[in-house]
């Protein structure tokens, strides 16, 4: 697996089964992740994303109160224009936090399942998620993982007073 296979033409029959095993193992030990061209096609198909990329060419977040058309979301709207000086277009269709990309509604729950896939507990996955991606509620949206609850170790704080708990680390 340390070796990338080639496309150029293969001598042998060896050399040739040799490659496709490798391009096999290669296509199914990588785990599925989302293309940049996946983003792009559901970034051009989420209004609220193409209104917010407009509104950042523009800087014209102020008609965010004019908009009638149903399909746009408005509080999300609210939330990246609460960040909209460190948001940025790339092209036409992505629209960039800083290093991260702001996904389209259609692929949030998928980006989530895959970081959920290894059940590293809230924080570790916030964290994963945080360097790649960002959407409005991510931190909501990972909370719901009741597999990541469980490995997340929560420490109740007793008063030393009442003996009560009064909440957690």
């Amino acid at each position: 697996m340390s070796r990338h296979p080639s496309d150029n033409p293969v001598k042998s029959r060896e050399q040739s089964i040799a490659e496709q095993y490798v391009r096999f193992v290669m296509s199914e030990a990588v785990p599925r992740a989302m293309t940049l061209d996946e983003v792009k096609m559901a970034s051009s198909k989420d209004k609220t994303i193409q209104k917010a990329i407009e509104f950042v060419r523009t800087g014209q977040w102020f008609k965010i109160k004019n908009i009638t058309d149903l399909e746009i979301d408005i509080e999300e709207l609210q939330a990246l224009r609460s960040i909209s000086g460190e948001l940025v277009t790339y092209g036409d269709t992505i629209l960039l936090r800083d290093n991260r990309s702001v996904l389209p509604s259609e692929l949030r729950v998928r980006a989530v399942n895959i970081a959920h896939e290894g059940h590293q507990g809230i924080t570790k996955t916030k964290a994963f998620l945080r360097s790649k991606i960002w959407f409005p509620e991510l931190d909501d949206t990972i909370k719901d993982c009741s597999a990541c609850q469980f490995v997340t170790q929560t420490k109740i704080i007793e008063c030393l007073n009442c003996q009560k708990s009064h909440g957690q680390i």
